[in-house]
């Protein structure tokens, strides 16, 4: 019995032979799963990791998707910005809609500003709390335009904060800071909000929906690839309305927020509506 249990917790470990799971993440550099090896080979321990990444991106990722077509709803003039955008960097838009390469983001300046934009208006994690486990002196990072003094904390207190409000802050993101505006996050040569000079990056501590420092969100590249693929697979073929309460419809425009760990909004009818090609 014994021989036949230490088998059996042999065989739950991912050692590197040819086969293991070790063997089929190694590749140039590293990946994530390779990063939890190092710390455990067991296979049920990095199952769960795995799992936990995965699920942890599916909300958040589709409430930013949710988001995103909230504001191109109330926007629709960016919808020409995405659509050009695409067909100048992928070519004619194939019937079955663009399949987005992963080297092309950094291509797509608009459109990820557009999509960037909704998530700082409606960060997916809208609020957040950790607790103190050392007396630690916390001092203010960039910007800090009203000269706040460090805050020193002790062990056991509780420090909360919320990038719903401070996306709503003027001192953080200006007098404009509750309109949807995604040239914030665009380099433009021509003075214009083209995005010829790329996308603009912040702080990550005021650009600060994947959280920053060693706490930056290991789901961030997977999880703006993502919303990228889904904008650029849609939109191009798609006009999106709000649905009338004769298809359905039982929500207001804008629609609620409900409460939540995440950032979810109250259900609603929208329209897809295909475009003529």
């Amino acid at each position: 019995a014994q021989r036949e249990k230490k088998a059996s917790k042999d065989q739950g470990q991912a050692t590197r032979e040819p086969g293991s799971l070790a063997q089929l993440s190694k590749k140039d550099g590293k990946d994530l799963l390779d990063l939890f090896m190092e710390t455990t080979q067991d296979r049920e321990e990095l199952l769960i990791v795995v799992l936990n990444f995965l699920i942890a991106g599916r909300d958040t990722t589709a409430q930013l998707l949710s988001w995103f077509f909230y504001e191109m709803m109330a926007h629709p003039e960016h919808l020409d910005g995405i659509r050009r955008e695409l067909t100048e960097v992928l070519g004619e838009c194939p019937e079955e809609g663009y399949r987005l390469p992963y080297d092309r983001i950094r291509d797509l300046p608009y459109t990820f500003a557009c999509i960037t934009e909704a998530l700082r208006l409606h960060p997916s994690v809208a609020k957040n709390v950790k607790q103190c486990v050392k007396d630690t002196l916390l001092v203010p990072s960039a910007p800090n335009p009203s000269n706040l003094p460090p805050i020193q904390m002790y062990k056991g207190e509780m420090a909360g904060w919320s990038d719903w409000v401070m996306a709503r802050l003027p001192e953080v993101w200006g007098d404009d800071c509750e309109e949807y505006r995604p040239s914030r996050f665009l380099h433009s040569k021509s003075g214009d909000s083209d995005g010829l000079g790329g996308t603009r990056q912040y702080s990550q501590w005021q650009q600060h929906m994947f959280n920053g420092g060693p706490r930056l969100c290991l789901g961030m590249n997977l999880a703006n690839f993502e919303a990228l693929s889904i904008v650029a697979a849609m939109v191009p073929l798609f006009d999106v309305h709000w649905a009338r309460a004769d298809q359905g419809q039982t929500a207001s425009f804008p629609p609620k927020y409900l409460s939540s760990i995440t950032l979810p909004m109250e259900p609603f009818q929208v329209e897809f509506r295909r475009r003529a090609r």
